[in-house]
This record gives structure tokens, sequence and C-alpha cells, in this order.
């Protein structure tokens, strides 16, 4: 947890402390979908490889999963201190390209919704969302936090816009809460992406404005 006189809503940038946390996290990604990605069909599919980080004391629990298209392979974390999933493209009879006709894999696209569970006030919410595309480098992540009655009131259509904007690097400071979420998502060869992400709470100065 951080304390500080007063954060830019606007500020877009990784910190240093994110980098850092983000770069270890895309690390057990890694080590996560190598222990989990042996069968040779389904390296051809799309698939999102994440790690999420929970920097602040406060635990958190997964409200809500929105699967816009694809399957986890590995179940994302109900309880976060540090965990992970795997993402993937549906499994379809032809993969485009390989010869035959058969349907188009778009890839895979999905967010979660974390959030604070003690008595503590306010309730803190966390969204992470991705995209990563068949047979392509398109690859995108995009981050929100904030009240968690808030983001569970968001639709899959708000989401998705969200994130069809996004790029590969998302941050996000609400400064009602001090909520804060950070991620990174990079390519791993042709339709393989490894996600970090950095969940975590700021404090503001009481002499200073939030505004």
């Amino acid at each position: 947890m951080t304390s500080v006189q007063q954060v830019d809503q606007g500020l877009t940038q990784l910190t240093v402390k994110e980098k850092a946390t983000i770069s270890e996290a895309i690390k057990e990604a890694q080590t996560l979908l190598e222990n989990n990605n042996n069968d040779a069909d389904e390296i051809q599919l799309a698939t999102v490889a994440g790690v999420i980080k929970n920097s602040q004391n406060r635990p958190l629990v997964l409200n809500k999963t929105l699967n816009g298209f694809g399957v986890f392979v590995v179940a994302p974390p109900t309880n976060v201190g540090s965990g992970g999933f795997i993402h993937r493209a549906p499994t379809l009879p032809h993969i485009p390209g390989g010869g035959g006709p058969g349907p188009v894999i778009i890839g895979c696209k999905a967010a979660l919704i974390y959030g604070t569970f003690d008595r503590a006030l306010p309730q803190l919410g966390y969204l992470l969302a991705w995209f990563k595309a068949q047979s392509s480098d398109e690859h995108k992540v995009y981050v929100e936090s904030g009240n968690l009655s808030k983001l569970m009131e968001m639709e899959w259509s708000d989401i998705e816009q969200k994130l069809d904007a996004s790029s590969n690097e998302s941050r996000f400071v609400d400064s009602e809460t001090g909520a804060i979420a950070a991620a990174e998502i990079n390519l791993l060869g042709d339709n393989l992406a490894l996600l970090g992400a950095s969940f975590d709470q700021v404090f503001f100065d009481e002499n200073t404005s939030q505004s």
C-alpha cells in the first residue's frame, strides 16, 4: 500500500513499483503456461496466461467472470494474494489455414472482477479484461478500479468497448477510493500472450485535494 499526496487519474504510465510487480507476474505466467501447454493442437489456439498480484493488505475474492469467448484451461484464482489463470480460444474441429472448411476462430476475450470482502469500507473493486486475437499480433488489456458495486453494475458491452479501445498496457487510479490497477500483456509467439496485473490501494494526504 502506498501513501501519496495526490493521484493524477489521467496518469497512464506504470510506476517503477508496478513495473517490477508486473514483470514478476509475467515470469510466473510463463511458467504456468509451460506447465499447462503440452497439446500441439491447443498451442495453435490463441491463449493468454496471466498472473494477478494483490499488493495491498486487504484480501480479494473473485466476484464475477465475464467470458466473451474462450475457455479457461486453468481457472482464475478465487482468492488473490498471487494467482494465475490460462484462457484459450474455443476448441473447434478446424483451425483456419489448416486445410478444409471450418468456422473462424476469433481468439480469446474475457474479464474478471475482484473485490475486497473484509469489514473495512469502502469495498474496493478491480476489473481486469484482455483479448488475444487468433493468428494475429493483436493483444489488449484493460483495467479499472474503484467501488466494487459500480464495477459489478458494468455490462459486458461496456467493458468490451473499453478493452477494444485499449492497448497492451493499462493503468487506472480511482481518486475516490484510492484503488489502483495496472496490467500489461506481451506476445509470446503468434498465438500466445503473457499477462501480468497488479491491484493496490493508495492513500491520499488529508491536507491535499483529490481533484
